[in-house]
């Protein structure tokens, strides 16, 4: 009786300590399966950093033409200033409406106009001038000839002296010719200078020109700038 009693004790508690020990290792198993599950694959990320590719989009580019706006700041100066001084003196008869102060004005444009009738007087009684010295080069010229076929007539084969041939003269009259032409071409010059231009486009920063007020050569009454002399 005592002898079965204790095999039953034994076998018992073998049993008990193969729960405990099953138990035991079930945990384990659990806890190292979270682990496995928590921690990343390094098989996994081989294959994601080697074998997965990113996704992009692929466009053509197409040529335009687009404006480009560049803010900016800075100082805006003037090189040089251009003093309008008249070449002629006279009465001004018409001022531009460009002339003023911030007035703009294109290239060759009238800015003031002088009285233009002493101008063509002294036109006229120029290109007079020049007829008449022409008419009297032609005459001594002629009479030059004349004197000089008839001194060959008096004495053939001798050669015409200067004085018979008025050549003293002709050369005279040559002179007073091409005097009387550069004095027309110098009464033309002032004419044409009695209507005031610049050669580029401007702005006016001053002007006292008016209507009826007489200019003298050489007197300012006013200051321009070309366009093209603005610096930044």
């Amino acid at each position: 009786m005592d002898g079965e009693k204790k095999r039953g004790f034994s076998v018992a508690g073998v049993l008990q300590i193969a729960g405990i020990s099953a138990f035991v290792l079930v945990l384990i198993f659990v806890a190292l399966t979270m682990r496995d599950v928590s921690s990343p694959s390094p098989v996994a990320d081989e294959y994601s950093d080697e074998g997965e590719l990113p996704i992009v989009g692929i466009f053509a580019p197409e040529p335009m033409a687009r404006d480009v706006i560049v803010e900016a700041t800075g100082t805006i100066n003037v090189r040089n200033y251009i003093e309008l001084i008249p070449e002629v003196s006279g009465r001004i008869v018409m001022v531009s409406r460009a002339l003023r102060a911030g007035g703009s004005f294109a290239a060759g444009e009238v800015l003031i106009g002088i009285d233009e009738s002493d101008f063509r007087l002294a036109l006229d009684q120029a290109n007079a001038e020049v007829v008449g010295a022409a008419s009297n080069l032609l005459l001594q010229q002629t009479e030059g000839e004349v004197a000089s076929r008839n001194y060959a007539l008096l004495h053939p084969g001798e050669p015409v002296p200067a004085l018979v041939a008025r050549e003293p003269q002709i050369g005279q009259a040559q002179a007073q010719l091409m005097s009387a032409e550069a004095r027309a071409s110098a009464a033309k010059l002032d004419l044409s200078r009695t209507q005031m231009t610049m050669p580029f486009a401007g702005k006016v920063t001053s002007s006292v020109a008016e209507v009826g007020q007489m200019l003298s050569r050489g007197q300012s009454f006013g200051r321009v700038f070309a366009l093209d002399s603005l610096e930044v």
